[in-house]
């Protein structure tokens, strides 16, 4: 899936290059190229050396669920949602980047993973709700108003589009792993749709967070072809990035920290 979504980010910068006049092509034209050089499979072999950091990764979800904590109308369910996810990443007083890692890595590979395994659809459906919610790749209030652009710094631009869905998604997952560590081998569908509706609710319905994650993409350096196949990509173990020893201190709203 995260191989798909990132063929996805690749048609969209492409895109934008045509519409800016920076690609000497038609559309049509394009998009025929680009599905043939999908399905011969030469992207693939480059997707493989994209990097696989879950500390980076791990990093971004915290931050971005971390976002609206201070929200007056925090709701009880997305209270018991960050207290599952936080505790099953290991979060405590003495925590740090490097032991979050370890049990998101351990919490992914032993429990999100083979579930996702058994239920592929899930996701499926969770990605194909966000693009039709979402009016991807416009956007919903230039949809509305009628207001589609193609500059770099267009904010409806196809690109930073994408980079939004990669956040949306990212937050989601990241959420996911954290709240199947908690549960573990119980681990199921019904903890999925809690998780999901308890953050969706508190992220979507905020007007300024697709703003504000976007802005924390680009602080980040996570809004290129790199950072956002850092974001999606989860396919393999790996040994935890070298990262600052910062702790994660309890949130007051949660009572434990993002």
């Amino acid at each position: 899936m995260w191989q798909r979504l990132f063929l996805m980010g690749v048609l969209c910068r492409r895109l934008d290059s045509i519409a800016q006049g920076e690609l000497a092509r038609t559309v049509p034209a394009f998009l025929a190229d680009f599905e043939a050089t999908v399905a011969s499979g030469a992207l693939y072999t480059a997707m493989a050396t994209l990097p696989l950091d879950r500390a980076a990764q791990l990093d971004a979800v915290l931050r971005l669920a971390g976002m609206l904590l201070n929200r007056s109308n925090i709701t009880p369910r997305f209270v018991e949602c960050i207290r599952a996810f936080t505790s099953g990443i290991g979060n405590g007083p003495a925590a740090t980047l490097d032991s979050l890692t370890a049990h998101y890595s351990h919490a992914h590979d032993s429990y999100y993973a083979p579930f996702f395994d058994r239920h592929p659809y899930i996701l499926e459906n969770l990605l194909m709700n966000t693009i039709f919610r979402c009016r991807f790749p416009f956007g919903r209030e230039e949809m509305r108003a009628g207001t589609i652009q193609a500059t770099p710094d267009s904010p409806t631009s196809l690109t930073r589009q994408f980079a939004l869905l990669t956040a949306q998604f990212a937050l989601i997952k990241g959420l996911l792993i954290g709240v199947a560590g908690y549960h573990r081998a119980q681990f199921s569908t019904a903890h999925v749709v809690h998780t999901v509706q308890a953050a969706s609710k508190h992220f979507e319905h905020h007007p300024e967070f697709l703003n504000m994650a976007h802005v924390l993409l680009v602080e980040s350096g996570l809004d290129g072809a790199r950072g956002l196949a850092i974001l999606l990509r989860n396919a393999a173990p790996t040994a935890p990035s070298p990262a600052s020893p910062e702790k994660y201190a309890p949130s007051p709203q949660a009572g434990t920290a993002v």
